[in-house]
């Protein structure tokens, strides 16, 4: 093993900033699997790449409209401190001192990567001859209860065919990785489980996002439990004859574990008379040993609140139909796309907006309704991971690239533009097909206050790095490396463990950023995928939680029992409205599409002295028009922005005239391409922050 050391990755603001400096990662691929029971009238789909979203397919940088709900707008002090973010790039880990003021400091990690088989040289059959079989990829999953196994899904190549014993080292299997250095009976420190397992069992198979049980006896990966009852899954006992695959026959692929071990969390996306939706749903895992043994998913509800009627956190005040109202503290406002579960399993985490072209995370209590803001910075995180105590987060995030701010930049922008369609998600965290998400620690009692910016902890500045790759593109804290989705921590609070992937040809050096990516990879074999620790080594081990059960029930949300029908959302009604900040106003006008009723046709605002929290104050107007055809996935979406920032913090937000700024979303989404036309130019403080260069289908 090579050791690796090297400075963090800096982030700079110089006078002019060219937004397109640096690395990889995230689940943005499409895969519409249908998973409903065919007794639902609507057809819901997977949906592992169309980011949050709902409505149609309409995008703003090439971002899905997020057709979400927030409600009424209550202007007090606890609102406006929430809608007040950080705009402060950096990864610096903060304190509050007892005199009210921020000290700034980094807790020490290492940082290492976990061993794996040897890497295939070859797909064709045969031309594996390790002993243990050969990988051409690796992904990580979560701890099992010792704080010592790793979950991890090994895709194996080249082995030979039967009756060799070896035979069964291919395709997509689940695996073990120790982390201590400690090693399986075998000798290595990785050990298939599912290799061998018949296929009367229900076979073998990795794949999907794997989750132990803190009964150490199961495992909830993709659509299907693993379990090896009643021996624990990292034992002598439990050999490949002994597991058990029951698939879960309701619900969705995707699935997240809540901790309390019985509920699990899901995306689906609805095509119905309603248009093209997204849906955040919650249910109860139950086992059925009948007529062959599986899961169900009952108590089922959509995170979606009814009474929140409207588009994003934006709607019509009812009792005075020519007024918006804003409330991000609505419940159930700030769900979006579920990405998982806190600590103790009383919320649900996901996405949602309180500045336009901002997209972040909060975690949404599934009784109340209400949201805390996990994340503030003018960036994308994706995903998010609590940790056992709720009081950390872990978080991907693209903040050290400044690649959001030329359409995020300006603090107290309402998302009013957003309810047509939401931010360039691709634009801001791929390039092609390469992430370039890193991971950040965040307490999530600090976000939002002052400058606190978390730890990227791979920086490798305050503990050690070390990586099975012999070259500087490999180290620890490259660029080229991506982190992907998801990441764990473990149930003592003491590490965390994520996984990514190496940048593929052509997305990376000019015009996209000055690095070059050689082909392939330093690490062993050339692999493309690695999957790394991260040891918290200051922390005390804490005793795993036990999580106490949580209701079926979401009081704010909609049941929805078999059989019923998925909920249409309503978008803003065509009308001129004013929506009034803390001080000032916006003037709206909505202009719905005829023929689409998920689609709007336009948006146009104009501000006037209108400020969310008093100090940021915004003049001037902006505007967004849908065309194309009526079909939500074919839209063509521009965007004309001519505003003045003022107070607090000063700049503007100006698109290339007369032709603004316009993007194919359909495009951008599915084939991961960035294409503009025009331009959006934000300045923030005398900072310049121009968009990312163009870059093709890859």
């Amino acid at each position: 093993m090579r050791h690796h050391e090297g400075s963090p990755l800096e982030t700079s603001n110089p006078t002019r900033v060219r937004t397109d400096d640096v690395p990889a990662n995230l689940c943005m691929t499409p895969q519409h699997v249908p998973h409903f029971a065919s007794d639902r009238p609507n057809k819901w789909f997977d949906l592992c790449g169309l980011r949050p979203g709902g409505g149609a397919i309409s995008i703003r940088h090439t971002m899905v409209r997020r057709n979400w709900l927030f409600a009424p707008f209550v202007a007090t002090a606890a609102i406006f401190s929430l809608l007040s973010g950080s705009y402060a790039v950096g990864a610096a880990q903060s304190t509050i001192r007892a005199d009210g003021t921020f000290a700034v400091g980094h807790e020490p990690i290492k940082v290492s990567e976990l061993p794996v088989p040897p890497t295939a040289s070859s797909r064709a059959v045969g031309s594996c001859t390790a002993s243990t079989g050969c990988v051409s990829s690796v992904s990580s999953g979560g701890f099992l209860p010792d704080n010592v196994d790793v979950v991890a899904s090994f895709t194996f190549s080249g082995a030979p065919a039967a009756p060799d014993p070896r035979s069964m080292y291919s395709g997509s299997q689940l695996a073990l990785i120790k982390t201590n250095g400690t090693k399986f009976p075998d000798s290595d420190s990785w050990l298939c489980l599912t290799c061998g397992m018949p296929a009367a069992n229900g076979g073998g198979g990795g794949g999907g996002y794997a989750q132990p049980f803190s009964d150490g006896k199961r495992i909830l990966t993709g659509g299907s439990v693993l379990d090896c009852s009643p021996y624990p899954i990292d034992s002598p006992q439990c050999t490949p004859d002994k597991l058990h695959s029951y698939p879960i026959d309701s619900g969705g692929g995707g699935m997240k574990l809540d901790p309390d071990q019985v509920h699990v969390g899901w995306n689906s996306v609805v095509i119905g008379p309603g248009g093209y939706n997204e849906y955040a749903l919650y249910g109860r895992l139950k086992f059925d040993p009948t007529p062959s043994p599986h899961y169900d998913v009952t108590n089922v509800s959509i995170l979606y609140n009814p009474k929140t009627t409207g588009t994003g956190n934006i709607r019509v005040n009812p009792k005075k139909p020519t007024q918006l109202v804003f409330d991000p503290q609505a419940p159930g406002a700030q769900v979006g796309e579920f990405k998982g579960f806190n600590g103790d399993g009383k919320s649900v985490i996901g996405v949602g907006d309180v500045t336009s072209g901002n997209l972040d995370h909060f975690a949404t209590n599934l009784l109340t309704g209400k949201s805390v803001r996990l994340d503030a910075d003018p960036a994308y995180s994706d995903p998010d991971t609590s940790s056992a105590d709720g009081k950390w987060t872990l978080e991907m995030d693209v903040r050290y690239r400044n690649r959001f701010l030329f359409m995020a930049g300006l603090p107290g922008v309402p998302p009013i533009l957003d309810q047509a369609g939401l931010t360039g998600m691709i634009a801001g965290y791929n390039i092609g097909s390469r992430r370039l998400f890193q991971p950040y620690l965040t307490k999530d009692s600090l976000v939002g206050k002052g400058k606190y910016q978390g730890q990227q902890i791979n920086a490798c500045t305050t503990g050690p790095c070390s990586t099975l790759g012999t070259g500087p593109d490999s180290s620890a804290n490259s660029p080229l490396w991506g982190s992907m989705a998801d990441s764990a921590w473990a149930p003592n609070g003491t590490k965390v463990v994520y996984w990514q992937a190496y940048a593929a040809p052509g997305t990376c050096g000019p015009p996209y950023d000055t690095m070059s990516c050689p082909q392939p990879s330093t690490e062993p074999g050339g692999r493309s995928s690695r999957i790394m620790l991260a040891v918290l080594t200051s922390r005390k081990p804490q005793p795993n939680p036990v999580v106490k059960q949580a209701s079926n029930k979401v009081p704010w949300g909609t049941s929805y029992p078999a059989g019923s029908t998925a909920p249409s959302r309503s978008l803003l009604p065509t009308g001129t409205y004013t929506l009034r900040g803390l001080r000032g106003s916006a003037t709206v006008k909505v202009v719905d599409n005829p023929t689409n009723a998920s689609l709007l046709s336009s948006i146009s605002v104009s501000y006037s002295n209108y400020s969310q929290d008093g100090k940021n104050f915004i003049n001037g107007t902006q505007s967004t028009t849908l065309t194309g055809s009526s079909n939500p996935l074919d839209t063509i979406q521009t965007f004309h922005d001519a505003l003045k920032l003022s107070g607090k913090n000063t700049g503007s937000d100006l698109t290339s005239e007369p032709g603004g700024y316009t993007i194919a979303p359909t495009a951008s989404l599915v084939h991961r391409t960035y294409e503009p036309t025009g331009a959006i130019t934000t300045t923030l403080n005398g900072t310049v922050y121009k968009q990312p260069a163009p870059y093709p289908m890859s």
